[in-house]
C-alpha cells in the first residue's frame, strides 16, 4: 500500500507538470558547439541582432502569372512594408535597372501599369545584368518571392506575431488561382513546434496502443496484456514528468525518447511476467511468486537500464547542447522508468487472472526455432567464423559511409512549409545565407579607395568564381545604382535600406560583408560541390571570416559524427565491463562483445541502402541507443546461462535451458520492441523515422546474433569461468 501511494503520488505530479513541457524550434542549436565556426555564427547572429533570417513568401500560380496575379502581390509587398518589425521588402517590385542601362535606366523592373508582355523583355533584360540581384521570379513565370526582413532574433515571441499579420496579408491579397506560402528560418521553426507537439501525441498512443495488442497476441489474454502494460505506461508518464521536471525542452532529436521509454518498459514487464507465469513455482503463494521473479529477473531488467543509460551517457561527449540535454533526459527516463516498471509490476501481478499460466503454456505463440539450436551445437565453429566474416564485412561497409546533414531533414515532410522550402531552392537558389567578412582596417575602411578597391576585387572575384549564387555586397548596390569609380557617397546610398546597408557593412566603416544566399549545402553532391568551391573562393580572396548558417551545416555535422562515434565505442566497452563485472566473469566481456557489435556493423552498413550510404548524426546516434538496448538481450541471456551453471548444469545443458526458457522471452520483447517502434512512420520526421529504422534493424540482427553467435561463443572453452 505504501508502494502504491508512493507511486500514484509521483504519477500524480508527473501529471500535473505536464502542462510546463517546453518545445524546442531552433534546428541551429543542435548544430552549436565551441568550435571556431560555431563561435564565428554566434558572434553574426549577435552582431546582426538575428537579422540574418528573412521571412519568405513565395506566391505560386500554376498557369502563371496573369496581369491582376502581379498587380495583387505588388499591393501585398507595399502592405508588408508597413508591418511591424520589418526593416524592408525584397522582391521583384523593389528591383530597379541602373541608371545606365540601354534600354531601362533607372526604372523598375516591373513597371506601371503592370503588363506580363511588357514585362518579359524587362526580366530577361535584368536577369543579364552582371552582379545584380536576382529578378526573385521563377523562369517559368509560375513562382515569385518576397523576402520580409524582420528586426527581431531568432525565437523572439513577437515572430509569431509578425508571421500571423504576413498570412492574414496573404489572405487579404489573392486573386484565382494564386497561392502564397509563408516560409523561411521562422516559419519553419513554428512549423517544427506544431509538428513536434502532433508527435508527441500520436507516437505515444499509437506506441502504446501496439504494445499493449502485441501483449495480447503473446499472452492471449486480454487481462494479461493490460497489466503487463500498466507499468511501462505509468514510466512514460514519468518521463514526461522529467521533461516538465527539467525545463528542458522537447527537440528533434529528443521527441524519441519518450516512446522509446515506453517500448524499453513493455519489454521489461514482458520478462517478468513471462518468469511469473512460466517460470516461478506454481504451488506456492503469489505473494512469493511476484518476490522470486524480482529476485530473479529483476536484476538484469536492472543492468539493461544501466546500459541502456551509459549509452545515452554516452551522447554527452558530443560538444552540443542539445545532444547533452538527450544525454541527460534518456539516461535519467530510462532509469526512472526501470524503478517504475519494477515497482509497478510488484503492484500488478497479485491481479492476474487465475489459469493465465496455464494459458500461456498452451498458447506458445513464439518460441526459439530448433534451428537455433542445431547450429549451436553441431555447428558452433562455423556460425562463428561467419559472424566474424559478416562483421568485418559490414564494418568495412560502415567505414564507406559519408558524413552528412540536411537541415531538410529537420522539418516536417508533410508541411506546406516544407513543400515550398523545396520549391524556393529549386527556382531561387535557397535562402539560406552565407556570410564572407572582409577586414578593411588596413586600407582605411571600405570609404576609402584602397579599401572600395578590395572589395570590388574580392566581390568580382567571388561572382566570376560562382556564376551560379547571387553575391551581394556594397559593390553590387553601387553597380545597380550607377556608381563608379570609387566608394558611393552616403546620398549616393539613400535608396538603400538602412537595415540592409547595416548588414553589409560595420558601423565604423572597418569590415565589409558579403551576402551570398544559397541552399541547403548538403542537399546533395552537387549542392555540395559548389558550397565547397564557394567557401574556397571565399577565402582565396582574402576573406577574415566565412559564416553563416550553411557553413555551420556543412562543417559541424562532421565533428558531432567523429564524436558520438567516440561515444559510442566508450559506452560499448564501458557496458560489456559492466556486466562482466557485476557477473564476476571476466572473460564474458569478449563474449559480450563480439555478438554485439555485430549489429551495428550491420545496421551502419545497411545505410548504403537506406540513405545512399549516407552517416547522419541521427543514424550516429540510433547506434549508440540501439547499443545500449541491443545488449539488454545479451544480459538476459547470460544471466539465465550463469544461474543455471551455478546450479550445477553441465554447459550445454545450460544453454539448452537458456535458449527455450529466456530465449522465448527474448523473441517476444524484440518482437514487441520492433512493433511499437513501427509507429516512428507515422512521424513527421525523416530523422524519426531513419532513428526507428535503425533501432529495428539493430533490435533484429542483435537477436539472431544473441541466440546463435553468443550461445557459440560460451560453449568456447576460453569463454567460461
Amino acid at each position: 500500500m505504501r508502494a502504491a501511494l508512493v507511486l500514484s503520488l509521483i504519477m500524480l505530479g508527473a501529471l500535473a507538470l505536464l502542462p510546463q513541457l517546453r518545445f524546442d524550434d531552433n534546428v541551429v542549436r543542435t548544430l552549436s558547439s565551441d568550435s571556431a565556426v560555431s563561435r564565428d555564427y554566434r558572434a553574426l547572429s549577435e552582431d546582426l541582432s538575428g537579422a540574418e533570417q528573412d521571412i519568405l513568401v513565395l506566391a505560386e500560380h500554376p498557369a502563371g502569372f496573369s496581369a491582376d496575379a502581379y498587380r495583387q502581390m505588388r499591393d501585398l509587398a507595399l502592405e508588408l512594408e508597413l508591418a511591424d518589425h520589418v526593416n524592408y521588402v525584397l522582391s521583384p517590385f523593389a528591383l530597379r535597372f541602373p541608371p545606365d542601362h540601354e534600354a531601362y535606366p533607372g526604372e523598375p523592373m516591373v513597371p506601371e501599369p503592370i503588363d506580363p508582355d511588357t514585362l518579359e523583355p524587362r526580366i530577361a533584360a535584368f536577369s543579364e545584368l552582371a552582379g545584380a540581384l536576382p529578378p526573385l521570379i521563377s523562369t517559368d513565370r509560375t513562382a515569385l518571392l518576397m523576402a520580409v526582413a524582420m528586426d527581431l532574433p531568432h525565437g523572439s515571441p513577437e515572430t509569431r506575431s509578425l508571421l500571423s499579420t504576413i498570412g492574414a496579408l496573404t489572405d487579404a491579397f489573392g486573386a484565382p488561382g494564386l497561392a502564397y506560402t509563408v516560409a523561411g528560418e521562422p516559419a519553419m521553426a513554428v512549423d517544427i513546434v506544431e509538428a513536434l507537439r502532433v508527435d508527441l501525441i500520436r507516437l505515444n498512443l499509437v506506441g502504446g496502443l501496439l504494445g499493449v495488442l502485441m501483449c495480447w497476441v503473446i499472452f492471449g489474454d486480454l487481462r494479461v496484456a493490460a497489466l503487463t502494460a500498466a507499468p511501462a505506461a505509468a514510466g512514460l508518464l514519468v518521463t514526461l514528468g522529467i521533461f516538465a521536471a527539467t525545463g528542458l525542452p522537447i527537440t528533434v532529436i529528443t521527441n524519441v525518447v519518450p516512446v522509446l521509454v515506453l517500448v524499453l518498459g513493455l519489454a521489461d514487464s514482458v520478462h517478468l511476467v513471462m518468469h511469473l507465469l512460466e517460470d516461478a513455482p506454481a504451488t506456492t503463494p503469489t505473494q512469493e511468486r511476484i518476490a522470486d521473479t524480482a529476485r530473479r529477473v529483476g536484476p538484469a531488467c536492472g543492468l539493461t537500464a544501466i546500459t541502456t543509460a551509459v549509452a545515452f551517457a554516452a551522447i554527452a561527449i558530443a560538444d552540443s547542447e542539445p545532444l547533452r540535454e538527450l544525454a541527460l533526459l534518456g539516461a535519467l527516463s530510462t532509469l526512472s522508468a526501470y524503478l517504475v516498471v519494477l515497482v509497478g509490476f510488484a503492484l500488478v501481478a497479485r491481479f492476474m487472472p487465475a489459469g493465465a499460466a496455464a494459458r500461456l503454456a498452451r498458447r506458445r505463440t513464439v518460441g526459439v526455432p530448433p534451428l537455433f539450436g542445431r547450429l549451436v551445437f553441431n555447428h558452433g565453429r562455423i556460425v562463428i567464423a561467419s559472424g566474424m566474416v559478416i562483421g568485418l564485412a559490414a564494418a568495412f561497409a560502415v567505414s564507406l559511409t559519408e558524413p552528412w546533414f540536411t537541415y531538410r531533414g529537420n522539418l516536417a515532410q508533410d508541411s506546406a512549409v516544407y513543400r515550398a522550402s523545396n520549391v524556393i531552392e529549386r527556382d531561387f537558389g535557397g535562402f539560406f545565407r552565407a556570410w564572407v567578412d572582409f577586414d578593411l582596417d588596413a586600407e582605411g575602411g571600405w570609404t576609402t579607395g584602397p579599401g572600395w578597391d578590395r572589395l570590388v576585387a574580392a566581390t568580382e572575384r567571388l561572382q566570376a568564381e560562382n556564376p551560379q549564387l547571387a553575391v551581394i555586397s556594397l559593390a553590387t548596390l553601387a553597380a545597380q545604382l550607377g556608381v563608379s569609380g570609387g566608394p558611393p557617397a552616403p546620398d549616393e546610398l539613400a535608396d538603400v535600406p538602412p537595415a540592409l546597408l547595416r548588414q553589409l557593412a560595420s558601423e565604423d566603416a572597418q569590415t565589409a560583408r558579403v551576402m551570398v544566399p544559397m541552399g541547403d549545402p548538403m542537399r546533395d553532391e552537387a549542392t555540395l560541390a559548389r558550397f565547397d568551391r564557394f567557401e574556397q573562393s571565399a577565402r582565396a580572396s582574402g576573406a577574415a571570416r566565412v559564416s553563416g548558417l550553411p557553413v555551420l551545416m556543412r562543417h559541424e555535422p562532421l565533428d558531432i559524427i567523429r564524436q558520438l562515434s567516440i561515444g559510442l565505442v566508450m559506452a560499448c566497452l564501458a557496458s560489456v565491463v559492466l556486466v562482466a563485472a557485476a557477473l564476476g566473469w571476466p572473460m564474458l566481456s569478449i563474449a559480450l562483445m563480439l555478438p554485439n557489435l555485430l549489429p551495428l556493423a550491420v545496421a551502419g552498413a545497411a545505410l548504403h541502402l537506406i540513405d545512399g550510404g549516407r552517416m547522419i548524426p541521427t543514424a550516429a546516434l540510433a547506434l549508440t541507443v540501439a547499443f545500449g538496448i541491443a545488449v539488454d538481450d545479451s544480459i538476459h541471456f547470460v544471466s539465465r546461462f550463469d544461474r543455471e551453471r551455478r546450479d550445477g548444469e553441465p554447459v550445454d545443458a545450460a544453454l539448452r535451458r537458456s535458449l527455450e526458457g529466456t530465449g522465448r522471452a527474448m523473441i517476444a520483447t524484440t518482437l514487441l520492441l520492433c512493433v511499437g517502434l513501427l509507429v516512428v512512420y507515422l512521424s513527421a520526421f525523416a530523422t524519426v523515422r531513419l532513428f526507428g529504422t535503425m533501432l529495428m534493424l539493430t533490435f533484429i540482427t542483435a537477436l539472431l546474433a544473441d541466440l546463435v553467435f553468443l550461445p557459440a561463443l560460451l560453449r568456447q572453452r576460453w569463454f567460461r569461468r
